[in-house]
């Protein structure tokens, strides 16, 4: 990167000679290159704000997404003496904050890395999958339940127009708008140098952590500080096959952007009867949450998690831009 800390003249009073500096005012110079100036002292601070966030921009994402969303929570929990998720929902918009922030500091096309979201034509079974698999898991202990002859009942929560209202509202304003931070940056970028697999797991764990203040400061049932090792099980296991998602669709980030909303709906089954003694003595969601990350890496490999072995290209990059 061109160092643009060279421009502009130092103290007030420099003259016109610009490489040896005139008689002006107190340590005024006109060298561009030995300026002492605040505007100035302001450009080399950029330039090396750009060189560290260039040297590690991983970092530099993961820094800049746990600050935004965990400021989001301080400021919520002041402002609400009960803070619903609604009141905390601009908290979720820290990862694609965050990496557009990142993108444009390293002179990435931002507009590519926001319109990398359009990659929408990779096959209809993969939004299949995308909407599918997601409540399966979420009702597997009924699933299992009623293939062991238990009484299930279709039974939602709410009426299922809240459930595609909760869906668009996801997708659209809170949770899928994530992706563009946890699969589209740090997947991207992280996988190139260490593998599919290694940087879903990371992801997870990165993913997992950014949540820890619904865990603590917030009173929301979903988020039961008993259940947090579970949480991180389930979590990092769902990165893994949103990076299969991610990387067999060429960038499909759509496709994960859906997935990520089905997971958040509430259940569409209940167990009506006698739940039976195998569902009721094993952490069945858990184990489904593994079998199913175990299914992909053995399907598609840990090196790309793509049956074509190929990793998606690095979004925002320019052309002129090494991987």
């Amino acid at each position: 990167m061109p160092d643009r800390s060279t421009g502009g003249s130092g103290g007030a009073g420099a003259t016109g000679d610009r490489s040896t500096g005139g008689p002006g005012g107190a340590e005024s110079t006109g060298d561009r290159s030995t300026g002492t100036g605040p505007q100035t002292e302001w450009r080399r601070a950029v330039v090396g704000s750009k060189r560290a966030v260039a040297n590690a921009p991983v970092l530099a994402f993961v820094l800049l997404t746990f600050t935004y969303t965990w400021t989001i929570d301080g400021i919520t929990l002041i402002a609400f003496e009960s803070p619903s998720e609604l009141h905390g929902l601009p908290r979720v918009w820290g990862p694609l904050v965050a990496a557009v922030v990142v993108v444009w500091t390293l002179d990435g096309d931002v507009r590519s890395f926001v319109g990398h979201v359009r990659n929408v034509r990779v096959g209809v079974r993969w939004y299949a999958l995308a909407f599918a698999l997601p409540p399966v898991l979420t009702d597997v202990e009924a699933l299992l339940s009623l293939g062991l002859g238990a009484d299930v009942g279709f039974e939602p929560t709410a009426p299922l127009a809240l459930y595609l209202l909760n869906f668009l509202l996801v997708l659209f304003l809170a949770g899928g708008l994530e992706e563009f931070g946890w699969r589209g940056f740090a997947q991207s970028r992280l996988q190139g140098p260490h593998g599919a697999l290694a940087a879903a797991i990371v992801v997870g764990l990165l993913w997992s952590s950014w949540h820890l203040p619904l865990f603590l400061w917030y009173e929301l049932a979903a988020y039961d500080p008993a259940t947090l090792h579970v949480y991180y099980l389930t979590t990092v296991a769902q990165s893994v096959v949103f990076a299969w998602l991610y990387n067999s669709t060429d960038g499909g980030l759509l496709v994960v952007m859906i997935a990520h909303a089905a997971g958040n709906l509430p259940p569409f089954l209940v167990v009506t009867g006698e739940t039976p003694g195998l569902v009721a003595t094993l952490p069945v969601r858990e184990l489904a949450y593994l079998a199913a990350a175990l299914v992909v890496v053995v399907y598609a490999g840990s090196r790309t998690l793509s049956r074509d072995d190929e990793l998606p290209p690095v979004a925002g990059l320019r052309t002129t831009d090494a991987d």
